[in-house]
Formats: C-alpha cells, sequence, structure tokens
C-alpha cells in the first residue's frame, strides 16, 4: 500500500474516532468496508 494510501486510510480512521470513540464502530467499519488496509490496520491495532 503507498503510503498515500495509508495516510489516508489513518485519517478516515481518525475522523470517525472523533465521531464516534467508541471501539465497536471501529469494528463495524472494519466489516462494511472490507478494505484490506483499514483491516489490517485494525487487526494492527488490537495487537
Amino acid at each position: 500500500m503507498s503510503a498515500g494510501n495509508k495516510a489516508m486510510v489513518i485519517r478516515n480512521i481518525a475522523t470517525g474516532l472523533k465521531r464516534k470513540a467508541t471501539k465497536p464502530n471501529i469494528n463495524a467499519m472494519v466489516s462494511k468496508n472490507k478494505t484490506t488496509g483499514l483491516y489490517v490496520l485494525h487487526k494492527c491495532w488490537e495487537e
């Protein structure tokens, strides 16, 4: 994944976190989007 895409994913997650600061929303976002980058980032987040 390019650095630009990674930055965009991180920005999107940060925006989502600001809007709804609860973890279940991240889970819902991941399952809804099925975006590989987002999923991988989420898995790293969980570690």
